[in-house]
């Protein structure tokens, strides 16, 4: 942050942004099931969040005089960046009783 400008990088990515007591209790339900031992299963909300969106809440609440500039700092290279992140969470979901309580 440089005075009233949040300094962010691409605002297009979208990212799967998964509550950290959501977290624990998905690892709770893992430790009860057998079905999933020796599996990899992803857990998630499988909602896309754009980033843009999370930067803009975030400010509204905390400095709504606040204004977001891109710059190539906080840029990543164009073949680093991954633009959406999203978890397929149905296997997890199928051998557990979880599922997500929390969304942003």
């Amino acid at each position: 942050m440089r005075g009233n400008k949040i300094l962010l990088g691409n605002l297009k990515t979208t990212r799967d942004y998964t509550y950290v007591k959501d977290t624990c209790r998905a690892y709770l339900d893992l430790a009860k099931s057998n079905k999933l031992f020796g599996k990899p299963a992803n857990v998630g909300i499988s909602k896309e969040i754009k980033t843009k969106y999370i930067a803009s809440t975030i400010i509204d609440k905390i400095n709504p005089k606040a204004k977001i500039e891109i710059t190539k700092i906080r840029t990543r290279p164009s073949k680093s960046e991954v633009m959406r992140l999203v978890c397929d969470s149905k296997l997890f979901k199928k051998h557990t009783n979880w599922k997500p309580k929390y969304s942003f």
